[in-house]
């Protein structure tokens, strides 16, 4: 009977443990990525630091190509990002992407082509970004665009022929500085530009994504620099490295305990009964 006893007893020891991790990932906080970036993040190409700002391109040298992805991969449910951008002056090209990159197909030195393919799509011997969604904010108005002021979700190409999922024109000049969040939630991707809703459609992305930034010139030339940058996903699960597994072995364990507590019950009044 003591046998019996203690296996009932751990297996409400385990079974508080499960409560207690379900409250834990309930009540924990977003995972955050770091700004100014960091070692946490690889830069490529022309993509340099300068101030504490992420510089992707510079006013007056042409075919510059960058990318910069943050090192670890988060969970793309929940995910909220906003940042601060300066897109230079009127009459430069050609733009950036926010890239939410599959992480199975792309790595943190995942580059694209330069000029309108805003260092996303493949070209030049560059592979580009293979599974994901560039968030686009494209200044010059190249194949398959639909003007040369507007945003847009963007899923691959190959150089200045970029595959669209959705676009939308501005009445607004993208030129200057401008605040952006992008979010993502029930396989819906939302972008917001100076606190207007401006884009939003349905999408899929993997359960993470490969967090980064892409831009290019061509021949005109601009300043891309994203000075102000933050991330957080709501996803605790996966954010946190594997919380769900964690918790299957936990469960296993705790059924694993039960079953040997009622064997050994059954066991043992067989026993007395003989």
């Amino acid at each position: 009977m003591r046998v019996g006893f203690t296996g009932t007893r751990v297996l409400r020891y385990a079974m508080s443990a499960i409560a207690l991790s379900l409250v834990t990932a309930s009540t924990a906080g977003a995972a955050s990525v770091n700004w100014p970036p960091d070692s946490s993040w690889t830069l490529n190409g022309q993509a340099a630091i300068s101030s504490g700002n992420l510089v992707l391109t510079q006013q007056g040298v042409t075919n510059q190509i960058s990318s910069a992805w943050f090192n670890a991969p988060v969970a793309s449910q929940g995910l909220n990002v906003s940042f601060t951008v300066n897109m230079g002056t009127p009459w430069g090209a050609d733009g950036i992407t926010l890239a939410l990159a599959d992480p199975t197909q792309n790595t943190t030195h995942t580059i694209g082509s330069l000029g309108g393919g805003l260092g996303f799509t493949a070209g030049g011997g560059n592979p580009g970004v293979k599974g994901g969604v560039g968030v686009a904010l494209d200044t010059y108005q190249n194949v398959n665009d639909p003007s040369k002021n507007f945003v847009g979700f963007l899923s691959g190409g190959t150089g200045t022929t970029k595959t669209w999922i959705a676009t939308s024109p501005l009445t607004t000049s993208l030129y200057g500085t401008h605040t952006v969040n992008v979010s993502y939630s029930g396989g819906v991707l939302t972008l917001t530009l100076d606190g207007t809703q401006v884009l939003s459609s349905a999408v899929t992305l993997t359960p993470t994504v490969l967090l980064g930034f892409t831009g290019a010139t061509g021949g005109l030339t601009d300043d891309h620099i994203i000075t102000q940058f933050s991330a957080t996903t709501s996803d605790v699960s996966l954010s946190s490295g594997g919380f769900n597994g964690g918790f299957i072995v936990v469960l296993l364990g705790a059924g694993a305990l039960g079953v040997f507590s009622l064997t050994h019950r059954r066991r043992t009044h067989r026993s007395t009964r003989l």
